[in-house]
């Protein structure tokens, strides 16, 4: 299926979600399922040898036979996708602070970028040499600005160009693939709340001889048309996947805040773009939860009346 409708198809299913099913929920045994699957699955990607029943067992604190570097790899990607909602995932000190979390006691420069000359491997196979470690902070900065830029593509593209462009660039010495999931799950969650609930990264590993081709194939091109595509597809299967155990919620100011801090992280924003993140929301509802927040010391304010300005703190 082409990229475009792919995308057209994505969104429309979420549309529907957000449209009329209100905020998608799982029951409380799915969603420990699926975050064990998507922890054990990323790492399992990059090879780590521990079986899901191992990986729940390391996940429950108890004793299993396995090397300490796997159990370390599950305990780290576990950590680092509780705290997703804590990511400001349109900056980059943000991304640094989740790489360390993903990599602590497993690398030495967990969470700092590489200063050394790397290849790109394919599974087994170095498919190029990364960009020299000199060019790596100019790079991961202009990418992060692609992040914040106009908003003319659909965030969901955006997250997944971030995934293929971080992994172009490799900008840690090991981990690279881990942050790259994580992170296009943290961006995917800006974009609707559906995504905390679809298993990407188990389909990746289901699907992963065509993750890699369609990074390579990308590589070949100079573009990240191949890697998108595949992306989308993974996507609309997920989705597919979890839409039948999903249940809707009715949307509070709760949820509505968390979903405007993911998304406008520390930036200044009005209570036009908070309502522009919520199309059937009333002015005088934005209003309260907007004063809500101010109450509970969850945002700064500045200006008075219709010039108003928020950042959450």
């Amino acid at each position: 299926m082409p990229a475009a409708a792919a995308l057209g198809k994505l969104e429309r299913l979420l549309g529907t979600w957000e449209g009329a099913m209100g905020v998608p929920v799982l029951a409380p045994l799915l969603r420990r399922a699926n975050r064990v699957r998507t922890v054990l699955d990323t790492a399992a990607i990059e090879g780590n040898p521990l079986s899901l029943e191992q990986a729940t067992a390391v996940l429950q604190g108890k004793r299993v036979v396995g090397t300490p570097r796997a159990i370390l790899e599950i305990q780290n990607a576990n950590r680092a996708y509780e705290l997703v909602d804590s990511y400001q995932p349109l900056h980059q000190r943000s991304l640094l602070a989740a790489h360390r979390v993903l990599m602590q006691g497993l690398i030495a420069d967990a969470g700092r970028f590489r200063v050394t000359q790397v290849g790109v491997l394919h599974g087994q196979r170095v498919a190029h040499l990364a960009p020299p470690p000199h060019r790596v902070p100019d790079l991961m900065r202009s990418l992060f600005q692609f992040l914040r830029g106009p908003k003319d593509a659909s965030p969901i593209v955006q997250a997944l160009v971030f995934h293929y462009e971080l992994e172009l660039i490799h900008p840690f010495t090991d981990g690279n693939g881990r942050i790259g999931r994580l992170w296009q799950h943290a961006l995917l969650l800006s974009a609707s709340p559906v995504f905390a609930h679809v298993p990407a990264e188990s389909l990746i590993r289901e699907h992963q001889a065509d993750y890699y081709a369609a990074l390579a194939a990308s590589d070949r091109s100079g573009r990240s048309d191949p890697f998108l595509e595949y992306m989308l597809q993974i996507l609309l299967l997920a989705l597919g996947r979890v839409s039948k155990d999903l249940r809707g919620q009715p949307e509070t100011g709760h949820s509505r805040r968390a979903k405007a801090r993911a998304t406008l992280g520390r930036r200044w924003f009005s209570r036009k773009d908070y309502l522009s993140l919520f199309p059937r929301l009333s002015t005088a509802t934005a209003s309260r939860d907007l004063a809500s927040a101010l109450s509970a010391r969850q945002l700064s304010s500045k200006g008075v009346r219709a010039l108003t300005q928020y950042r959450f703190r």
